[in-house]
């Protein structure tokens, strides 16, 4: 065996040009491995759609449309690529949309009423004596204005009892105003809250400031409350000669909530009947999807319908293996009919499936009724069910023939699924086009941490990724045949050439050595 170098060397000492052999040898290797990982073209793909994009930014973010991912290659959409109006391929991360928080923060303008001294009570302090508590036998507690005596005297003002009413949401702040006239200075006060005015519970201490000297003014009348959620809440001065005569004051506090994962929904798809005794149709989808939800479109008012869903991920098998028939449908899947109108079709649909054996059974996706009828506030629709979650490429849907039927139109149906999210580094001139629908292509998404380096929430907060649109592809297209992997007997160019220079390659090589012997042997 030779090594290069001692080969490049002899050669050199002998011929001085056929050193520049292994260069050019150098030169055929990287050739070769340009056409082994060349640069892919967008007209290899099947599916194409624009990337809508208003603003300049370095990367864009988009939601996939579910008619995308009906017409990818593969259910994982390691097919999907991203290209610029040049051709190039972008560097791009695909995410599953996941569930968020929403916080809405809501306001309510308390009443006020004045509180006075009173030794008779345990606290100090009573209402005015025109103001009259009343406890209703459902336990709520109002407070009345009755008459008042103009003899009657009315002792020192102590403070002020708020009423936030009936309010759906925790207390987190208090915000006060008072007159423009009110006495200045530092006013302490101590917070109690109750929900039948009986039993206080204390709060805590706050501080009010109203201040003002040469035309300006410090004003603190924001008190943080932390979380109460009682009715009233009670405002005592520790000194009775500074009393704030308030003007208004308000509640705040905020509701977080969790927002499901969005979905992705599919155009109309039209089901096919199934011959047979039952009222049956089935839909065919190109790709097997774990679908989330279904939409029955009920096009004929005064419709109801008890229905079942069943799916299944079918791959045809030899018969020759003895695999069951393609329509048997697992027992332990089963929902019976005369469940869902009784509402009782709590079972597998509601708990999830555990995929059986053999895959091509059918089984129990979703039962219920869908309607659509007259109400006294416009028409009632019911026609969404919950699916459970499985990856499936057949839709079959069974009617009660004692339900009111499609009418004369083919059955349409709408699917959900996850939503999913493409990020990409804009690189290149746009329109920017989104591809899939190529079975040789393998899976070449990046990680989103790996597209975007540093804080994500950042790069959109300065405006470098901002959103954009997937314009949705033809929905017929979803019935377009599928591409299919070259076959054997099929001529592949880049695969010709590749073993072309690769065998060059080796007989040069080859002839380099005995060339080398020859000229030894001379010497000898």
């Amino acid at each position: 065996m030779f090594r290069t170098g001692a080969l490049c060397a002899a050669y050199d000492a002998r011929k001085g040009n056929i050193c520049r052999i292994p260069g050019f040898f150098v030169f055929l290797l990287l050739f070769v491995a340009n056409i082994a990982n060349g640069a892919e073209s967008i007209a290899e793909y099947s599916y194409q759609t624009i990337i809508e994009t208003d603003a300049k930014a370095t990367w864009y973010q988009a939601s996939i449309p579910a008619s995308v991912r009906l017409v990818a290659a593969y259910p994982d959409m390691r097919d999907l690529r991203v290209f610029n109006a040049a051709g190039e391929s972008l560097p791009f991360a695909v995410t599953s949309a996941a569930a968020s928080t929403d916080t809405d923060r809501r306001v309510v303008t308390a009443r006020i009423f004045p509180l006075y001294d009173d030794e008779t009570k345990a606290s100090g302090v009573s209402l005015d004596s025109g103001l009259q508590v009343i406890r209703k036998a459902n336990g709520d507690v109002e407070i009345r204005t009755e008459a008042v005596s103009k003899t009657q005297s009315r002792k020192a003002l102590r403070g002020w009892l708020l009423d936030a009413g009936t309010v759906d949401f925790p207390l987190q702040h208090l915000t006060l105003d008072w007159e423009e006239n009110n006495k200045e200075g530092f006013f302490r006060i101590m917070l109690s809250v109750s929900d039948d005015l009986e039993k206080w519970i204390p709060l805590g201490e706050g501080q009010l400031v109203n201040l003002s000297f040469d035309g300006q003014v410090i004003r603190q009348r924001e008190l943080d409350l932390g979380v109460v959620r009682s009715r009233y809440l009670r405002l005592l001065f520790d000194d009775t000669e500074g009393i704030i005569n308030l003007q208004s004051a308000q509640f705040s506090g905020s509701v977080t909530s969790l927002v499901a994962a969005p979905l992705a929904w599919t155009q109309p798809l039209t089901g096919d009947a199934v011959p047979g005794d039952e009222v049956e149709y089935i839909w065919r989808l190109p790709v097997s999807l774990p679908l989330r939800k279904i939409r029955i479109i009920l096009d004929e008012p005064n419709t109801l319908l008890p229905v079942i869903v069943y799916g299944r991920d079918f791959r045809p098998v030899s018969e020759k293996r003895g695999s069951a028939p393609a329509t048997q449908e697992s027992r332990r899947d089963r929902i019976r009919m005369r469940d869902v109108i009784r509402g009782k079709e709590s079972g597998s649909a509601r708990r999830g499936i555990t995929p059986s054996a053999n895959k091509t059974h059918w089984r129990t996706l979703a039962g219920g009724v869908v309607y659509r009828l007259p109400g006294s506030h416009g028409e009632r629709v019911v026609n969404e069910l919950e699916l459970a979650e499985v990856s499936v490429n057949q839709l079959r849907i069974r009617t009660d023939r004692r339900g009111s039927g499609f009418g004369n139109t083919a059955p349409r149906i709408e699917l959900a699924l996850r939503s999913q999210e493409l990020t990409f580094l804009a690189r290149g001139a746009p329109p920017y086009r989104l591809a899939v629908g190529r079975m040789q292509a393998q899976a070449a998404d990046l990680p989103l941490e790996t597209l975007i380096p540093g804080d994500l929430s950042q790069a959109r907060a300065i405006g470098e990724l901002v959103n954009a649109r997937i314009q949705e592809t033809d929905v017929h297209s979803v019935t377009t045949p599928k591409p299919t992997a070259p076959t054997k007997t099929e001529f592949d160019m880049n695969k010709a050439i590749l073993w072309g220079v690769l065998i060059f390659c080796v007989l040069l090589i080859a002839g380099m050595v005995l060339n080398l012997l020859h000229t030894r042997n001379k010497e000898v």
